[in-house]
């Protein structure tokens, strides 16, 4: 990548937002989504009657509104004119690539300018990773060398 580069890695709990300016600028927010909540309750098995369980529809569209609003901060943290690689688990962080994507079409940030795309936004799957695990993904990204270890 060309550009400065941020790293975000998410899922549904925390998201830590990494980038280089002479060294690893680490930002870590806490999501605080509810965790999707089973089907649970008394479950008719006569066919005659109508019934079993409870509506989900009010507790997905809470949990869908702390997502979102979650989303919203970590993308403020990252800056509109840096390349952005996104890794986690799950769905959370396609959410966000999305959601940075429809904030550079809502803001013109979309298409080329001379010659090359605004910006790249990537989604990569990846499991939980530790701090040092993700700073060393980041160098990789801005061709800084590895750290020597003594």
């Amino acid at each position: 990548m060309s550009r400065p580069v941020t790293l975000v890695w998410i899922d549904s709990r925390s998201a830590v937002v990494l980038r280089w300016h002479d060294g690893p600028r680490v930002t870590r927010h806490e999501l605080a989504v509810p965790p999707h909540e089973k089907s649970v309750g008394h479950v008719r098995h006569d066919p005659s009657r109508h019934g079993g369980g409870r509506a989900q529809t009010g507790l997905e569209t809470h949990r869908l509104e702390h997502l979102r609003q979650g989303l919203e901060r970590v993308a403020a943290d990252i800056p509109g004119d840096e390349d952005v690689v996104v890794l986690g688990p799950g769905t959370v962080r396609e959410r966000l690539a999305a959601h940075l994507r429809g904030e550079d079409e809502k803001s013109g940030r979309t298409g080329m300018v001379r010659g090359q795309t605004v910006r790249a936004i990537r989604s990569e799957a990846a499991q939980r990773m530790t701090e040092a695990q993700l700073v060393e993904r980041l160098r990789e990204l801005v061709g800084e060398p590895p750290r020597r270890v003594r």
